[in-house]
């Protein structure tokens, strides 16, 4: 019976042991990971200049009398946003040209087509409509009496507002 209280007391020796070094070892990882590292180095020097403006550093007479005139500067102005506009379709049947389009940052606004093939230039316009999630070109159909055969560079523009953005593409149109 001796044997068992002293195994009991030796096993309950080791778990202590083994438990007082487990929760060292964590407090060690835990606490040096989250310590900052205060030591960085030297610091940095001030490298602002307090003397005079140089004359790269003056606004130039146009800004001034900008600001002067209307009390703005040409950086509030709002800067154009591009979109991104897809050509999603271009066929033809024996009569016309079709030319589709949608752009995911337009609901509404103006779209261009403009068709060239040598000299020769064909522009047409359309309204964006609004779609669920989408803006869509209302579509392009050119009759093939103002066309003729060849390879046509097609460039699309839409706008609306400030956001603008274009796609191109090229169609052989047969006659």
């Amino acid at each position: 019976m001796l044997r068992n209280g002293m195994k009991n007391k030796k096993l309950l020796i080791i778990s202590l042991v083994v438990l007082v070094l487990a929760g060292a070892a964590g407090a060690y990882v835990f606490l040096g990971k989250n310590q900052s590292n205060t030591d960085s180095g030297p610091r940095k020097t001030n490298t602002v200049d307090y003397g005079p403006p140089k004359p790269t550093d003056k606004i130039g007479e146009s800004s001034k009398d900008s600001i002067a005139k209307d009390g703005t500067n040409e950086t509030d102005k709002p800067q154009p946003q591009k979109i991104t506009v897809t050509i999603s379709n271009t066929s033809q049947d024996s009569g016309s040209v079709y030319v589709r389009a949608i752009t995911d940052g337009a609901s509404s606004g103006e779209c261009k087509l403009t068709m060239q093939l040598g000299e020769t230039i064909v522009t047409k316009t359309a309204p964006i409509n609004a779609q669920a999630d989408y803006g869509i070109c209302q579509g392009f159909n050119i009759p093939k009496s103002e066309l003729r055969a060849g390879a046509w560079k097609v460039h699309l523009d839409m706008t609306s507002g400030n956001i603008s953005g274009s796609a191109d593409a090229t169609i052989e149109v047969t006659i």
